[in-house]
């Protein structure tokens, strides 16, 4: 028997509650104080005054830490400041320019040794958002314009030669179809064999094409980054400022829709790829290595965050993100001029990067190794172990391990390329000097800070998906005055007050997870002595949730909804109603 259909509590499970005899009558009555009150059964309060509640943690991240030029070594600390003066932009958009750029020129010719048994490649995966109009171009235009300027010098010292090779080889072809036409037509054995090893050994002989350097693309299918990492020796860096490569990804040319990511998930750590057509040679990629800088708008890290198949398969969870709050508004607009000493210590780092002699082994490129000292290891490993702590149950990362456990190897490959960027820059070679610590400590502190912009990526609150889930349950609860519910009551509730085929409890079981290990509701004993049906999961809801609707309903009594689609739509929304609250609460 239930008193009222708002709080869903049973006299009996009162009675239990409170410690009273099952035959001993229990009053129930409802609170018509106020005509949006649900009706609360009086003995709700009672029986849960023995089970005190704790203070309910905050599922929002409000604003990410803030990402300085500072948290760079130097040089690149006053490059990055350069820039950020010049261009009145927050200089985390110049720190994630800047290490993608290091990482593009650095992967496949180094990789990092972060313990005896593991190595990790130097391929960054890196994505800032920030709104339209706030020269997020001109920053990327900035910092890539070494690569740009290296790429075309090599381009015209080797054009001449490639143009030479392409017609040896096209000669030789021509040479090949005419030996085997002959070969057909003789009418002697001998002549046919001798037409037909003539062409063999041609055919064997023809060399290998001088391919003109493409350091970056900005927009390609996964089928063209195979055939540029075949031709450039398997890496290469994507980098843009509108983020088409997602679509692209998502499946946009594919007349399914299919995502194809196999690629891009592979290129993160260098595993072997092979790429079959019909019609078309096969792509054999050995150990392919793919830089991502996409400098994008707010709504492309929703729509790749909210992808189903880029979460599912751990696309999103690669990449490293950089969320600062825009300065639009409040720029001074001053006509400054751009430091020309930090731009040409840019400069010359990155050319000095590319030049770098690349090794072989066996006819293919290896990676030559950078260790760390001593220190940095040590520093190093406490930062995993206390990254590993975040993802215990109860934990900030918890619901997003995928992400939360590829950043102390993301952070070691940031530690190396600022290291052999600040090696090239004194004129040393990478591989001949240890990882020092300071350097690691730069890595490790803007790893903690990444930890809070990849929260607010995956939509500004804890949990991710789920926890955007959790944010609209706790709203639920508020907008209908909720001291108790169900799961089923839930499910109805989210969906228009309509039952979902088989009611689809599993939907949310991640999310109440979530608020139960934060404090805002609690799970209630199920109870079994129902006849009918299966019983559905009952929750109590923190008192605070009711503070908090009674506070902000002073100045606006129309229920507020969260409507999930992320962090910056989600605040925008809802910040109004919540100025009067005096309590944390997460909505």
């Amino acid at each position: 028997m239930y008193p009222c259909r708002g709080c869903r509590v049973s006299i009996r499970e009162i009675a239990k509650k409170a410690k009273r005899p099952r035959s001993e009558s229990v009053e129930v009555s409802c609170i018509q104080a106020d005509p949006h009150q649900r009706d609360v059964p009086v003995g709700y309060a009672e029986a849960n005054l023995e089970i005190p509640w704790e203070d309910p943690k905050n599922l929002e991240v409000h604003s990410p830490a803030e990402i300085l030029a500072t948290d760079l070594p130097s040089p690149f600390a006053e490059i990055v400041q350069a820039i950020a003066d010049y261009s009145e932009t927050p200089p985390a958009l110049g720190v994630c320019s800047c290490l993608g750029v290091l990482s593009t020129a650095l992967q496949r010719r180094f990789e990092v040794q972060t313990d005896p048994d593991h190595l990790e490649p130097l391929s960054l995966y890196l994505l800032a958002a920030m709104p339209p109009g706030d020269r997020k171009s001109g920053v990327l235009r900035a910092f890539r314009m070494p690569l740009d300027e290296w790429e075309a010098a090599e381009r015209d010292r080797l054009l001449p030669a490639s143009r030479q090779r392409s017609a040896e080889i096209e000669a030789a072809r021509t040479r090949i179809q005419s030996l085997k036409k002959q070969a057909a037509q003789a009418s002697e054995e001998g002549s046919r064999r001798d037409f037909i090893r003539e062409a063999v050994e041609l055919e064997g002989g023809i060399p290998d094409r001088i391919e003109l350097p493409v350091l970056t693309t900005s927009d390609a299918t996964p089928e063209a980054l195979a055939k540029l990492l075949a031709a450039q020796g398997e890496r290469l860096g994507v980098i843009s400022d509108e983020g088409g490569i997602f679509q692209n990804l998502a499946g946009r040319y594919c007349g399914k829709g299919e995502a194809n990511l196999d690629l891009a998930l592979k290129a993160y750590d260098g595993g072997r790829v092979r790429v079959d057509r019909a019609g078309a040679d096969p792509i054999d990629l050995r150990k392919p290595a793919i830089a991502f800088l996409q400098c994008v708008q707010p709504s492309v890290v929703q729509d790749a965050v909210g992808n189903p198949q880029f979460s599912g398969r751990g696309l999103i969870q690669r990449f490293l993100y950089f969320m600062p709050e825009s300065r639009l508004g409040f720029r001074e607009l001053l006509t400054r001029p751009l430091q020309q000493e930090p731009m040409r210590q840019w400069g010359a780092v990155v050319q000095k990067l590319l030049s770098l002699p690349v090794e072989t082994n066996e006819g293919h490129q290896a990676a030559r190794r950078i260790e760390l000292s001593p220190q940095a290891y040590q520093r190093w490993k406490t930062f995993q172990r206390e990254v590993e702590v975040w993802m215990r149950p109860g934990g900030v990362w918890h619901h997003e391990t995928g992400w939360a456990s590829k950043l102390p190897g993301a952070v070691a490959r940031v530690a190396a390329v600022l290291h052999a960027g600040c090696e090239v820059h004194d004129g040393l070679s990478p591989d001949l000097a240890l990882i020092g610590d300071q350097v690691m400590m730069a890595a490790c502190n803007l790893g903690r800070k990444l930890s809070s912009h990849a929260l607010v990526a995956f939509g500004g609150v804890i949990g991710g998906h789920a926890g955007r889930k959790a944010v609209e349950i706790l709203s639920w609860c508020r907008r209908e005055r909720l001291q108790a519910f169900t799961v089923r009551d839930l499910v109805r509730g989210m969906n228009g007050g309509r039952a979902l085929r088989g009611d689809r409890e599993d939907l949310f079981s991640e999310s109440l997870e979530i608020l139960v290990e934060a404090n805002w509701i609690r799970p209630q004993a199920r109870d079994e002595t129902r006849k009918k049906g299966r019983p559905s999961q009952g929750y109590l809801v923190h008192p605070k949730i009711l503070c908090a609707a009674d506070n902000a309903d002073k100045n606006d009594k129309t229920p507020a909804r969260v409507s999930g689609r992320g962090f910056l739509s989600a605040m925008s929304a809802l910040s109004a109603r919540v100025e009067s609250v005096d309590e944390a609460v997460p909505f």
